[in-house]
């Protein structure tokens, strides 16, 4: 049975918003309408899409997989319609990728910057988020990609291995007025238990101080307020700090993460390809 188009148009911004009464207001009809639509497609489909819970709405792991069909089918649909309107030689459509902090400036965004410039009708959605935090934002549709540290077993998820973060201790380039003290994200984060692990030597005691974003933590550190760990090829131009010589580095693995699809849009396939090329060249200080 052919699914309806205003039916998954109207679950889908139900889901994009969170609201009924917004998703109404965005498509021009009474809520009354729309809940009809979303209920009727429930219907059919014989099964929950929405679960509404004191926390707001969410949707069943059925219509996570609705929302995706539909992404890909508007995905499809944005580029045929831009080559019918004799634009074949740009994208469209939206461009989506989650990753961790020190990737999203650093790599990503220099990564997708020509492809941006080249199509200007492309719509481009970025997420800096805590590594523990992309899947989830995979798996609810929040984003098409994922820049992350974990490789998912997972086997609707396809990861492509992207090289690896060198991280590095530094300190500040006039080490003397360095205080003792190494800095960290926040009390969760375990980069610098585990570079010392590495080590053959380690301080017997490591007083920890918390900036929350790497950027802060170079900066802090070229401040004089202590050491940090860092993936190195953000300080490569940086003379307000220095490595910390003698001791191994913590390679970290990166891997560009999305759902197998049957069929993927050109600009999917073209950013697949963009980042896959770039990213590890980008990774390597």
């Amino acid at each position: 049975m052919p699914l309806s188009s205003s039916q998954l148009e109207a679950f889908a911004e139900v889901a994009k918003t969170g609201s009924f009464s917004q998703a109404a207001k965005n498509l021009h009809i009474t809520q009354s309408a729309l809940s009809q639509r979303v209920l009727n497609l429930e219907k059919d489909l014989a099964t929950s899409l929405i679960i509404r819970d004191p926390n707001g709405l969410r949707l069943t792991p059925i219509g996570d997989e609705l929302l995706r069909y539909f992404q890909i089918k508007n995905s499809l649909e944005q580029e045929v319609v831009g080559r019918i309107a004799e634009r074949q030689a740009a994208l469209t459509g939206v461009v989506r990728i989650a990753g961790f902090s020190s990737v999203m400036r650093s790599v990503v965004m220099p990564s997708i910057s020509a492809l941006l410039t080249k199509n200007p009708t492309l719509t481009v959605e970025l997420f800096s988020r805590e590594v523990r935090d992309l899947a989830a934002m995979l798996a609810s549709n929040e984003t098409d990609f994922t820049v992350t540290t974990i490789k998912s077993e997972r086997e609707e998820i396809e990861c492509h291995y992207l090289g690896k973060e060198e991280n590095v201790l530094i300190e500040p380039a006039n080490a003397g007025r360095c205080r003792d003290t190494y800095l960290d994200h926040d009390q969760d984060d375990a980069t610098t238990a585990a570079f010392f692990r590495l080590q053959k030597k380690a301080p017997k005691t490591i007083r920890r101080e918390y900036v929350d974003e790497v950027y802060a933590i170079i900066d802090a550190v070229a401040a004089g307020w202590g050491r940090g760990v860092v993936p190195k090829h953000l300080i490569t131009t940086n003379r307000r700090v220095a490595v910390v010589k003698g001791l191994r580095s913590l390679d970290v693995s990166v891997f560009l993460s999305f759902y197998r699809q049957a069929h993927h849009s050109q600009l999917q396939r073209t950013l697949i390809d963009l980042l896959v090329t770039t990213i590890p060249q980008r990774l390597a200080p």
